[in-house]
């Protein structure tokens, strides 16, 4: 019998077909008698996809029996053929007692519909005598015929037997059976010798043995005798690791010799005559005496540590090997200093350039109550803080001179320090401020804004100075000829009447004004015009057949292709939720589109979401190859795993569309939406559950 095992869930299908070869079975997928499909399914119970037929119901009465959670039939459109199945097994399986059913119903729902089609047919036996042999072949009972099985059973009871009368005849022994106990056997001949006396150790209870390889005498010897070398055979000798201190053996005891972590034997040293050595009172020797001088190579690292007195700290000699240097009475160490002495000569005497030997200089930072130095004595020069000398002015008769500096570190160069006398010619650069001039100060002003000052009547230019008339200034004519451009001007009134200002009737003081043909402007305000002449097939407009129009408040444009939409945008509209009689909504439109094209059972990202906005979707359509449920879900990350909403149902494939071989669905036109994400920034995936061709489209838009 022809059976081909195939489908996504590859452990299922491995069990199966290892099973069924098992049972004589061939499986193979060319010319097959019957066809099992095994897929992993989203689905948390194990699926049955196939017709009402003999093969199905032994199916599923088998993993009924074994399955914790009830079957589903699937009958929309799948499997239409009684020689073919297909199992959907949950892929979310930890405890693999659905997978376990499964492959264990479908292995013995095809032996029972196997062996149950060949208790039905007729023997070339019974067909020759017109009969049918009764249908009474038990569908759960392995492959091989109750005969084989007899048989087999028969081959090890003799076996069983024989081996009971072979025992009996070598004569291994007879055993009894206590009443408590193991069972005892009484053991009289051995390889068919009779057990003698010799061989049993009565006053022990015991077997005597015989060692004949690895315990020989031979390895083994009376103590103190003759060791051969090369001959006399030795017994590897082991100890036990115990870093706890054992207790110490007496006299005459013997004991497990101690060993290391590292297998090592514990050593304890003695002398010739036995004494143990190594210890504090009879320290370890490397010289025959233990005063012998040792003599030592390399380098040697003596440290005195820290003397208690200064009399016990190392005397240290400072010697050429000739001469020693000397300490002076208070301890400190005398020193010659043999290459400054030139660095000094007596005063006014002569100093040569290039020869005479000079020092560097220092001096003393004293800023608080300096010293004074007497007459004809020497003393330290002064420093500031920063390292610099300081100096005081002298005149060329050698007269000191002293300089006055202010507080505001002025340098005073005249005995006022406040007027300089100037003389000749100052030319000054760049930029002067000038404070105040004293009170009725004659200025003569030459120019204006850097240009020559205007005088005299004529017209203003860049050197006339702006001038400002006072509010309270007596009356005067003044001749107005034409107004510069842009010139500001308050018009109190039109045509002697008081302008009328605000919304309200027209009259007197309205100036009449005409809209240009080609003015961009917008009328603010308006919300019913009337008398329109100019419209195509319309005559004189009147109050009663008046155009009303909206108005703007805030001149807004009224919006370019692609652009936002202004404040008072006209929209095609309809009516929607939030009030008796519904508000008004502009409809959605979309002009973005995803492509649908699946084949896996897996989560898909279709559209990517925006942050802060919704996918609006206004048109879908969608077509499965093959049976197979689809879901769409909202959600962020690759695979809309956050935040995870049903769009269409649940979240699961399962709570979703199910679709039919063949099977799906389409909606909407393109021009309002039917379907949307349910939090902002969402994106929009489809969950699929089955490994068929899922084909679509869906039109959408983002804001």
């Amino acid at each position: 019998m022809r059976i081909k095992v195939e489908g996504s869930h590859a452990e299922a299908v491995s069990t199966v077909r290892h099973n069924l070869v098992a049972l004589g079975y061939t499986v193979t997928p060319v010319r097959p008698s019957y066809t099992v499909e095994l897929n992993s399914s989203v689905h948390d119970r194990v699926m049955v996809d196939g017709v009402d037929c003999e093969l199905e119901r032994w199916i599923v009465s088998c993993i009924a029996e074994l399955s914790p959670k009830p079957l589903v039939l699937q009958r929309q459109g799948g499997i239409q053929d009684d020689k073919s199945i297909r199992i959907l097994i949950p892929a979310d399986d930890p405890d693999r007692s659905l997978t376990f059913a499964a492959e264990s119903g479908v292995t013995r729902g095809l032996a029972k519909t196997l062996r149950h089609g060949l208790a039905k047919k007729e023997s070339p036996r019974a067909k020759a005598k017109g009969e049918s042999e009764p249908d009474d072949v038990d569908p759960d009972r392995p492959l091989w015929s109750a005969i084989s099985r007899t048989r087999w059973l028969l081959g090890w009871l003799a076996l069983v037997v024989l081996l009971l009368l072979v025992l009996k005849v070598v004569g291994l022994g007879q055993g009894t059976q206590p009443s408590t106990g193991p069972f005892q056997f009484d053991f009289r001949r051995i390889a068919g010798t009779a057990i003698s006396s010799s061989m049993y150790d009565s006053g022990n209870t015991a077997l005597k043995v015989n060692c004949v390889v690895g315990c020989s005498a031979a390895g083994s010897f009376t103590d103190r005798a003759t060791f051969t070398f090369g001959t006399t055979s030795l017994t590897n000798v082991g100890g036990a690791f115990d870093d706890t201190p054992p207790a110490d053996l007496t006299t005459g005891m013997a004991g497990v010799v101690r060993l290391t972590a590292k297998r090592a034997f514990h050593i304890n040293l003695r002398n010739a005559s036995g004494t143990e050595i190594a210890t504090a009172g009879a320290p370890l020797r490397v010289d025959p005496t233990g005063s012998t001088t040792q003599p030592v190579s390399g380098t040697v690292t003596a440290n005195q540590g820290t003397a208690n007195t200064d009399a016990n700290r190392w005397p240290v000699k400072i010697t050429d090997g000739t001469d020693a240097a000397l300490v002076s009475g208070s301890g400190s160490l005398q020193v010659t200093c043999d290459n400054c002495g030139g660095s000094t000569f007596a005063d006014n005497s002569a100093f040569t350039f290039g020869t005479s030997t000079i020092l560097n200089a220092g001096f003393v930072l004293d800023d608080t109550a300096p010293n004074a130095a007497t007459e004809n004595s020497a003393a330290a020069a002064r420093i500031s803080a920063n390292r610099m000398q300081l100096f005081q002015l002298g005149d060329g008769a050698g007269n000191e001179r002293r300089a006055n500096v202010t507080a505001g570190n002025a340098l005073v160069v005249d005995g006022s320090a406040v007027t300089q006398p100037v003389s000749g010619t100052v030319t000054v650069s760049g930029t002067v401020t000038v404070g105040t001039f004293p009170d009725n100060e004659p200025f003569n002003l030459q120019q204006v804004a850097g240009t020559t000052l205007s005088t005299g009547n004529g017209i203003a230019g860049t050197g006339t100075p702006r001038v400002t008339i006072a509010s309270d200034n007596t009356a005067f004519s003044v001749n107005v000829g034409s107004f510069p451009d842009n010139e500001p001007v308050n018009v109190a009134q039109m045509n002697g009447v008081a302008v009328t200002m605000g919304n309200g009737v027209s009259g007197t003081g309205v100036q009449r004004v005409t809209m240009a043909s080609d003015s961009t402007g917008i009328l603010a305000g308006v919300t019913t015009v009337t008398n329109l002449t100019n419209l195509p097939n319309e005559g004189q407009q009147t109050a009663a057949n008046s155009i009303s129009v909206t108005p703007d408040t805030d001149n807004d444009p009224i919006g370019a292709t692609a652009a936002a939409p202004p404040g008072e945008a006209v929209f095609v509209a309809g009516l929607a939720s939030g009030a008796t009689g519904g508000f008004l909504t502009g409809l959605t439109v979309c002009d973005s589109f995803a492509n649908v094209n699946i084949v896996t059972a897996t989560t898909t990202l279709l559209v990517t979401g925006v942050s802060g906005r919704h996918v609006r979707i206004c048109g879908m359509s969608l077509l499965a190859a093959g049976a197979n449920n689809v879901a769409l879900i909202s959600g962020t990350g690759a695979t809309c795993g956050t935040g995870t909403t049903g769009m269409t149902g649940g979240t699961t494939a399962a709570t979703g569309y199910n679709f039919a071989a063949n099977g799906g669905i389409s909606q909407g036109s393109g021009l309002g939406e039917i379907n949307r994400t349910n939090a902002t920034g969402d994106s929009v995936c489809a969950v699929t559950s089955a490994a068929v061709q899922l084909s679509g489209r869906i039109a959408y838009t983002i804001y």
